[in-house]
């Protein structure tokens, strides 16, 4: 029997781990605080240096370099938590267990199916169309599109299912406000951009971060919310190019995104993201095949 101790201590759901090791309120808020302006502040100066570079073969280089800028929110809340807490990294992920990568696959190909469902009727309405594709440059990139959004989409899984929810759980109780909080922080830091001024790209973000967060308080741990934010990001960069995150893609979207027309549109964006989440919620967490023999 393996027995407990600092490097190896019970598992507890992510999310409840400052609690069960008694962290102080006073110290997550100061944390927070502090953690929240810098990442926020980071986000907000690379997009709008993005905007004002707008969408060229030259955006390549810069849609990288603000991918790999997010990464350095990583170091930071690691080093917060190993200083304030003393916390390791494994704790923000899945405490007192190791990492299970066969989740973050498994977790990603349940998603990916909802998702390619949408792009397809994406494609059937009109909405996204194919691009004419520079093969050279697209096999070249995506594998180092993939990677960084392997990093990016990991960062900030850590950052808002991670630390932020474990403080927040400290300081508020209740994991409804944690995830209705932790949505809001991170609607909050995809803002800058071109199509995130919009109400209805604000609400796909902060629905999805519900959703993430539900799928952390599920599971007890991150990988699977950590796949299913990987799948998402490299799909919508290869499928759904965006002018805010210009890449190397196979199909972009038609025309300009837009704000919901009126509640005809509102309702159908409900049924689709109710439908996405529903069939994952089903097929991945309720059979029990994302969780695995580990769980």
């Amino acid at each position: 029997m393996i027995l407990p101790s600092p490097s190896r201590p019970f598992p507890v759901p992510v999310d409840r781990y400052g609690l069960e090791n008694g962290h102080s309120r006073l110290s997550y808020l100061v944390a927070l605080l502090v953690f929240g302006f810098l990442y926020i502040g980071v986000n907000l100066l690379a997009g709008g240096a993005l905007v004002a570079m707008g969408k060229s073969a030259s955006g390549y280089l810069f849609s990288y370099l603000l991918l790999g800028s997010t990464i350095l929110g990583l170091p930071l809340v690691l080093l917060t938590a190993r200083f304030v807490h003393k916390q390791s990294a494994m704790s923000l992920i899945a405490p007192g267990r190791r990492l299970d990568v066969g989740m973050i696959g498994r977790s990603a190909l349940v998603f990916s199916l909802p998702l390619l469902a949408t792009f397809g009727y994406g494609f059937w309405a009109g909405d996204i169309g194919p691009v004419r594709v520079d093969w050279v440059t697209f096999l070249a990139l995506t594998p180092l599109t993939i990677l960084l959004f392997c990093f990016q989409t990991s960062t900030e899984e850590v950052i808002f299912r991670g630390y932020l929810s474990q403080g927040l759980m400290v300081l508020c109780r209740s994991r409804i406000a944690v995830a209705l909080l932790s949505a809001a922080l991170f609607t909050l830091a995809h803002e800058g951009g071109i199509n995130e001024s919009l109400w209805s790209v604000r609400a796909e973000i902060f629905t999805t971060a519900l959703f993430l967060s539900a799928v952390s308080f599920q599971t007890g741990r991150l990988e699977a919310a950590m796949g299913i934010h990987l799948i998402n990001n490299v799909l919508f960069g290869l499928l759904n190019g965006s002018a805010d995150l210009p890449l190397p893609a196979l199909a972009e979207r038609l025309g300009e995104v837009e704000e919901f027309a009126g509640l005809g549109d509102a309702a159908l964006f409900l049924a689709i993201q109710v439908a996405a989440f529903g069939f994952y919620w089903l097929v991945g967490l309720r059979s029990g095949f994302v969780k695995g023999t580990r769980g």
